[in-house]
């Protein structure tokens, strides 16, 4: 986001923007996935460590100064600050499409079962024929440009930026996962699952909201899920690893 915003106001193309913001997105995932494998080490701390890094690299580049777009930029418009019929943002849509994208990829085609694979039990996978390294690193890098795509959503929806936005957003991701029954430890889960438990996440925090609740019970709330579902996937895979 910080990327697509600084090119976009220097008066550049914002197609080239946006095109440069995915592969920048895509391209840190391929480097998370890259360390993670070669180094052996937890997802997460990787991605954790690369997360701050990036954090600090974008707070540089701005000097932690938010960057607004004040002109009318169609592909922007487009992106997330236009509305359908007036009352649906494009950001919607977008969600949905690629929503619906995903879950064919997930659920009707070899890579889904491949993916299905490596996450489930990834030495009999590899015991299969299935490329699991390939496999990982290719969702990395799809993981970095799903983020790149919600930040250039984020930046139509807004108009502007700040390179602290989103910094309790991984943790709700996780949570909404969670909710959705997907498997911290891999093999289980849905892209449909994933969407409700975002919905899911977002109507409690609306709710929250409406009964008149102080906000800070809603990180409260998001913590707690966190630490819940990790005990529920431990004990779930602890049973499903008895029964095998």
């Amino acid at each position: 986001m910080v990327l697509a915003a600084l090119i976009t106001r220097s008066s550049c193309s914002p197609y080239l923007a946006f095109i440069a913001a995915l592969l920048c997105a895509a391209g840190i995932g391929a480097i998370n996935g890259v360390v993670t494998l070669s180094a052996r080490i937890p997802s997460f701390i990787a991605t954790l460590g690369a997360m701050m890094f990036w954090r600090g690299v974008a707070l540089y580049l701005t000097q932690g100064w938010p960057i607004s777009l004040f002109a009318d930029v169609p592909l922007v418009r487009w992106l997330g600050g236009g509305m359908i019929f007036a009352t649906v943002r494009i950001s919607a849509l977008w969600w949905v499409l690629l929503g619906g994208l995903f879950w064919v990829a997930l659920q009707k085609t070899a890579y889904g079962n491949w993916v299905f694979a490596t996450g489930g039990k990834q030495g009999a996978a590899r015991a299969l024929g299935v490329p699991t390294t390939r496999v990982k690193l290719t969702n990395f890098m799809l993981a970095g440009l799903l983020a790149g795509v919600a930040g250039c959503l984020q930046f139509g929806r807004m108009g502007s930026m700040s390179p602290v936005w989103g910094q309790e957003l991984p943790l709700e991701a996780i949570a909404a996962a969670v909710v959705g029954g997907n498997s911290l430890t891999g093999g289980v889960g849905s892209i449909l699952g994933a969407m409700l438990g975002a919905v899911t996440m977002a109507s409690i925090r609306i709710g929250l909201v409406m009964v008149g609740a102080p906000a800070y019970w809603y990180m409260s709330f998001v913590g707690f899920i966190v630490v819940a579902a990790v005990a529920i996937n431990v004990k779930l895979g602890e049973a499903i690893s008895w029964n095998r």
